[in-house]
This record gives structure tokens, sequence and C-alpha cells, in this order.
């Protein structure tokens, strides 16, 4: 396993859809359906936020989740 700093927001956005969807399932009230194009948006200005660090697990070179 590899655990390193990442800016790949296509990555991050692909890996934050099972989270995004567990959560407008239990409170559909506060979150939309996933929508990978505005997730990316989101997460393409995110990762280029000197504020912001995101770390990314990976096994076999595969992308498994990030913080």
């Amino acid at each position: 396993m590899n655990i390193s700093q990442t800016r790949n927001f296509n990555w991050v956005a692909k890996l934050n859809k099972y989270v995004h969807d567990l959560h407008s399932n239990l409170y559909p009230k506060y979150f939309k359906e996933y929508n990978y194009e505005n997730v990316k948006e989101v997460f393409k200005s995110l990762v280029n936020n000197e504020s912001f660090s995101f770390l990314l697990l990976e096994d076999n070179e595969e992308a498994l989740g990030y913080a």
C-alpha cells in the first residue's frame, strides 16, 4: 500500500462518489445526487488551494481512498 499527497482531482472526485452516495441516501433533503462533473470542478479548485492537502491511498497502483 502507498499513501501519497495528490493533486489529481479526477481521482478524488471519483472516490468521493461512495461517500456522497451515502450522504444523499441518508439525507436526501440536504444532498443532491452525485454528479461527477460538478464534483470534479469543486475538487479541481480545492486541490490547488494551499489550505488543503489530499492524501491518496493506493494498492497495486489502484486508488482505494483519499483523505
